[in-house]
């Protein structure tokens, strides 16, 4: 690795190594010189015999070691740095390896000293692989010697530990030395980084002061002109006047950004002093305080000022405790609300001056408060941010106050107020001539025999832009399109509607919600909406608009300054149809309005025409649908009349015959009867099918309408359906009043067919539960009658309930049915101006309701009382 290093890198890389060893060294040598008499005790302990004499070698080493220690201190110490290490441990492994020679030899228990020895020095010295092998190799041979001149016998198992403990620390400070020079190597690329980072700062920092600079001189020529044009007003049309109103606001405030800027860049370069000077600084915050209370009286805030009685005097610089405390006013103005109260504060306590500027604003979350002060810090720093700002104002206070030798704190509760309070070293008093001077010199409204430079920049530092509440903002011109122009800057709403406001009509937001409610209430036919709002940001306005069917169609045309990819990708996905990029022209803007709008225009005939085509082949397709109908039913009428004609003679010749043939039964013929009964019963139902199907084939055919209680057609169907409902739970219940107006034979065929139904679905679910079935007649308002049969059967899917009542459609077995018996249904209630529905939960129960009028205007109240007195 140290082939990576360039010469100039060795060189340092061996100085710094150098002088860690040298550091490591004297601290080797402070802990030996202290800690090696220290090991008398365990000589007291294990060899008393020998107490005195390990004692005198002990302390001859420290007393050496004392004698070279200082030498550390020299220059002959950073010129032997790589000795002094290597002579501490061996000197220690001598003297321990004579103890060893002087007690047991090769068993002796000293040889954890030169163990200790090894690793400690391994450790706190930073070694090269060769210095640690050297001194372990040399403790090894130390100890042979000791062992050998002692009894001429070693220990194996003593040396191939101290051998182990060799190798290991060996290991260690060569892996060590390779993690030193990589440091090494990692701290110099990341001071190259500094460096280059403290390069760029200061290109930086001197960017921003030569710019600003340059845009401070053009800025005031644009100033100087329009105030002297505002002089004159009286001579200008009004939106003239009011144009350049905007005008001068808006530069005032790019001014009073460029300020801090400026000294902001100012405090981060080196050569940057104060001019202190001693002030009277009750009269100078008294002064700053009455030179923007017209800013709190425009918002309607009371401003109270409560000062010390005594002259408050400071050393300080007067042009930057301004900026501190303009910057304090301003921001306690932004941030309360109508109706607040400002309180300004200036008090002594001994040496000690203190300031309070305290607000019933809004307060700041606590867990913002560590970070109020950070630069570029903002409390909310989203795009829905209600506030503007870029974040320097409580960064530059904290660094003027820190160049008086201050300090500031803050103490805020949100929704309650926000107390800032800044401390500075009191100066001894002043003569009153010299107050007087000092008084002049907070002067704080500059007059215009000043330099127009000066009175531009005095001006900026108290210019403030009011934020109004979200609340119904006018309606402005007249015009065929509407425009929605959604942005929380007044002067740009005020631009953008005094431009296109003599062609269209305008209605404003001030904020996110409040836009997407308009949107949504109005229906405009473009939106001019900015990408940062108070409340909800310009893309998820747009979202939500564009993912709204009722308003996806409207135009919206998003005013950014941001000229970025990713934002424009951002706002595309969003669903905005353009961008506007600030700044822009008065031409541009008007004719992209003009452009989206006659492109709206063109989208909304379109998408007439398409729902008006839309509409004619919807209706092609339901008349081709009813032709279709008609014509299957007119060929079904056909065949059904003509199997009518055909089935009805011998039908009723049959059952002629049966009733002839019983009655010339005896009556011991119970088996024949039962036999001509079943025949009966079963040429019944093809007289009930046959029947069924006259009333298909001509479903016009109203039959006898007469007055008829409901209990006829129920008893009537029970009686005839009784064999199949054998073995079914059968409720019903039949209001008393259940009279209508109505034909008793067909309204008893629909009860039959509702009935018969119910029985076939329970069949199906028998094994499963007892069949039940669940009759209710029941009036409605006395207008209605309903009949509802409801079955636990086996249901139907919701899929079916689309074509219960379609003519043929059956969900049985080929023989089980025709499928009209529902159809027939609603053809006979139909037929009394009533209505069919069913609902049904599939593998539980179907209910069928039916709603039949109980007084048509043809019905006739005489038959209807008799029946009642008959009831």
């Amino acid at each position: 690795m140290r082939r990576l290093l360039t010469s100039r890198q060795q060189l340092e890389f061996n100085i710094e190594d150098r002088q860690s060893r040298l550091n490591a060294s004297k601290v080797a040598y402070v802990i030996t010189i202290f800690y090696m008499p220290a090991g008398s005790l365990l000589d007291y302990i294990i060899y008393r015999d020998l107490f005195w004499d390990f004692l005198l070698i002990r302390l001859l080493e420290s007393f050496l070691l004392a004698i070279i220690l200082p030498l550390l201190f020299l220059n002959i110490g950073r010129k032997f740095v790589k000795i002094w290490p290597l002579f501490l441990g061996l000197i220690t492994s001598a003297v321990i390896s004579w103890m060893i020679y002087k007690t047991e030899g090769a068993n002796s228990v000293y040889y954890g000293g030169l163990n200790l020895v090894i690793l400690v020095m391994s450790v706190l010295i930073p070694w090269s692989l060769w210095e640690t092998m050297i001194l372990w190799l040399g403790t090894l041979f130390l100890y042979t010697v000791a062992c050998l001149a002692h009894s001429q016998i070693i220990n194996i198992e003593v040396s191939f530990f101290i051998f182990l403990t060799g190798l290991a620390c060996v290991i260690s400070t060569y892996l060590a030395s390779k993690a030193r020079l990589k440091d090494f190597l990692l701290r110099q690329q990341l001071n190259e980084r500094n460096d280059e980072l403290q390069r760029l700062d200061q290109q930086k920092t001197q960017f921003f002061s030569n710019i600003s600079h340059e845009l401070r001189t053009p800025l005031t020529l644009i100033l100087s002109p329009i105030q002297d044009l505002l002089h004159k007003s009286e001579k200008l049309p009004d939106q003239v006047h009011k144009t350049l109103l905007l005008a001068m606001q808006n530069s005032l405030r790019l001014l009073k950004l460029i300020n801090d800027l400026l000294e902001v860049t100012r405090l981060e370069q080196a050569e940057f002093k104060a001019d202190f000077k001693r002030i009277e600084a009750g009269g100078m915050v008294k002064s700053l305080a009455h030179s923007i209370r017209h800013l709190a009286i425009a918002k309607e805030i009371k401003l109270q000022i409560e000062g010390a009685k005594e002259p408050l005097w400071i050393l300080g610089d007067l042009s930057l405790l301004e900026k501190v405390f303009l910057n304090l006013f301003t921001n306690a103005i932004k941030f309360t609300k109508e109706g607040g109260v400002i309180y300004v504060r200036c008090r002594k306590d001994g040496e000690q001056v203190f300031f309070e500027v305290e607000d019933t604003g809004i307060g700041i979350p606590e867990k913002e408060l560590p970070n109020i002060f950070d630069r570029f810090h903002q409390v909310d720093g989203s795009s829905t941010r209600k506030y503007q700002g870029v974040g320097i104002g409580l960064s530059l206070v904290r660094d003027l106050v820190h160049k008086h030798g201050g300090k500031i704190e803050v103490k805020s509760e949100e929704g309650k107020g926000t107390c800032f309070q800044i401390c500075l070293k009191g100066a001894p008093a002043q003569t009153d001539e010299e107050a007087v001077t000092l008084s002049t010199q907070t002067s704080s409204i500059p007059k215009a025999s000043q330099d127009p430079l000066l009175a531009a920049f005095k001006s900026a530092d108290r210019f403030l832009v009011h934020h109004e509440e979200s609340e119904a903002l006018p309606e402005i011109g007249q015009g065929e399109f509407t425009l929605l122009v959604v942005d929380d800057e007044p002067d740009m709403r005020r631009f953008i509607t005094s431009t296109v406001s003599e062609k269209y009509t305008i209605i404003q937001a001030a904020d996110g919600v409040s836009g997407l409610e308009l949107a949504k209430a109005r229906r405009p036919h473009l939106i001019l909406l900015d990408w940062m709002l108070p409340g909800m940001s310009g893309p998820e306005v747009c979202k939500k608009i564009k993912g709204d069917k009722e308003t996806r169609g409207i135009k919206i045309l998003m005013l950014t300054a941001k000229m970025d990819e990713e934002s424009k990708i951002e706002g595309l996905n969003a669903g905005a149809d353009d961008f506007l990029v600030k700044p822009f022209s008065t031409l541009e803007l008007q004719s992209r309005v003009k452009n989206h709008l006659n492109t709206a225009a063109l989208e909304a005939d379109l998408r007439e025409s398409n729902q008006e085509l839309q509409q004619a082949l919807d209706h092609l397709k339901a008349t081709e649908s009813q032709l279709i109908q008609s014509e299957k039913m007119n060929a079904m009428g056909n065949l059904s009349a003509g199997l009518l004609h055909e089935i009805n003679n011998p039908l009723n010749f049959s059952l002629t015959a049966l009733s002839f043939a019983s009655q010339s039964l005896s009556s011991d013929d119970e088996m024949v009867r039962e036999a001509l009964d079943d025949i009966e019963n079963g040429l019944g139902r093809v007289r009930d099918i046959v029947s069924d199907l006259r009333i298909f084939a001509y479903p016009d055919e109203k039959g006898s309408l007469e007055w008829v209680s409901m209990e006829e057609p129920i008893k009537s169907a029970l009686r005839m359906l009784s064999h199949e409902l054998n073995n079914v739970e059968f409720e019903s219940q039949v209001c008393n009043d259940s009279i209508a107006y109505l034909c008793r034979q067909q309204i008893t065929h629909v009860v039959i067919n509702l009935i018969s139904n119910s029985v076939k679905a329970t069949k199906d679910t028998a094994a499963k539960r007892k069949p039940q079935i669940y009759l209710k007649v029941e009036k409605v308002e006395d207008e209605y009658l309903r009949l509802s049969v409801k079955d636990n059967g086996c249901g139907v899917s919701q899929e079916t309930l689309k074509k219960v009542f379609n003519p043929f459609f059956t969900t049985r077995e080929v023989g089980e049915g025709l499928g009209i018996g529902l159809s027939l249904c609603h053809t006979l209630v139909k037929n009394h101006k009533g209505t069919i529905d069913m609902r049904s939960k599939e593998g539980e129960w179907t209910e069928v309701i039916v709603t039949l009028p109980i007084n048509p205007a043809e019905g006739k109240d005489d038959s209807r009382n008799r029946l009642l007195q008959s009831i």
